[in-house]
């Protein structure tokens, strides 16, 4: 099997490209939950992230094929005339399907790049393709965990074990990850949550966070060293706002009681969920999508500069040693990185370093 950063060769019409090594993303989370709306606003806020850099950062082909049409669906959900009140879905459609993008990023100086590739895995696979998507964790250096907000914070969280499957992911990642694994960054991704941002209350969304997930954090931390993989995660909680100016109106019902059905795996959850406009003339306005990515390359830069100089012949540093040996410029790579870590929403409300700190 294959490590977290692969190398790889191409040829285009004969001409032989330069060696990219890369770079591998896991992103978990229930269908329409909005995990590919994050990934597309991303792809639109790259020019967030780069600025003040000599870096760029670019969607493959095929992928920008896709997140293009993506960026259309979500922005033709604010060009009719709406206005505060009106109803809307509040992003693209999910399905059950895994979802491969790829981007690559580098010196602007430079024709060699760095590949990363983000696999999203609908939450039904965690049951019925669960070794696949262990293997890809086992490879990947970060893992981002989307949460749907308002199952969460809502009706005192009773929906928040059916849509958001709290109990399967920890139990999952106890299965995955051990003394063996690699280090990675692990981020909880509020999604849905412009409601709760705008009135002011995304403080307790994260806190939420912390309560309902505080048996995984806990087995991340491993505070007492008993499955030998103390300090070898950092956990950070970043809500992202992907629409901006939707939000969540109700969980719909009669006579005050909440329409429920039952899963396939035999949680309730509500019928129908319905959001609206923020406000009259409500515009596509997503905020801190970038954040992932300063995130994890924050991480990545960190703990190569932390273990370049070791010598042991295994384990993450040997991945990042081969990632930098492909860039012949890799003190201005780091240099061009760090600028971009700045960016991180390290003093912004909501967002909170569960522990790790000091690899990011």
């Amino acid at each position: 099997m294959s490590g977290v950063f692969d190398k790889i060769k191409k040829s285009v019409f004969g001409e032989k490209m330069p060696e990219k090594a890369m770079m591998k993303v896991t992103m978990l989370g229930a269908r329409g939950v909005g995990k590919t709306s994050v990934i597309t606003s991303m792809y639109n806020n790259t020019n967030v992230a780069v600025s003040d850099t000599k870096l760029h950062i670019a969607a493959e082909e095929g992928t920008k094929i896709i997140l293009q049409k993506k960026l259309n669906d979500l922005k033709q959900m604010f060009l009719a005339n709406n206005g505060a009140g009106d109803m809307v879905q509040p992003g693209i459609a999910g399905d059950n399907m895994v979802s491969i993008f790829e981007f690559t990023f580098g010196l602007n100086t430079e024709k060699i790049n760095i590949g990363l590739e983000l696999r999203d895995f609908p939450g039904e696979y965690l049951i019925r393709e669960a070794e696949t998507v262990k293997e890809y964790i086992k490879e990947s250096s970060a893992l981002l965990i989307a949460v749907d907000t308002p199952h969460m914070m809502e009706c005192d969280g009773r929906y928040n074990e059916g849509k958001n499957r709290v109990s399967l992911l920890t139990q999952f990642f106890k299965e995955t990850l051990n003394s063996e694994s690699d280090e990675k960054l692990i981020m909880l991704i509020p999604l849905k949550c412009e409601k709760y941002y705008h009135d002011g209350k995304i403080d307790e969304v994260t806190n939420k966070v912390k309560e309902v997930y505080r048996e995984l954090l806990t087995f991340l931390r491993d505070r007492d060293n008993d499955n030998g993989m103390k300090g070898k995660f950092a956990c950070v909680i970043a809500p992202i706002l992907t629409a901006g100016e939707i939000v969540f109106e109700r969980f719909e019902g009669t006579d005050g009681r909440v329409t429920e059905v039952v899963d396939s795996t035999g949680n309730v959850v509500p019928a129908k969920v319905t959001y609206r406009y923020l406000r009259p003339g409500a515009k596509y306005s997503p905020q801190f999508c970038e954040q992932p990515l300063l995130y994890l390359l924050s991480f990545i830069s960190k703990q190569y500069l932390r273990m370049k100089d070791e010598k042991s012949s295994a384990g993450l540093i040997v991945k990042l040693k081969k990632l930098f040996k492909l860039t012949p410029q890799t003190n201005q790579m780091l240099m061009e990185i760090q600028k971009m870590s700045n960016k991180k929403n390290d003093n912004v409300s909501g967002y909170v370093t569960c522990f790790g700190r000091g690899k990011i």
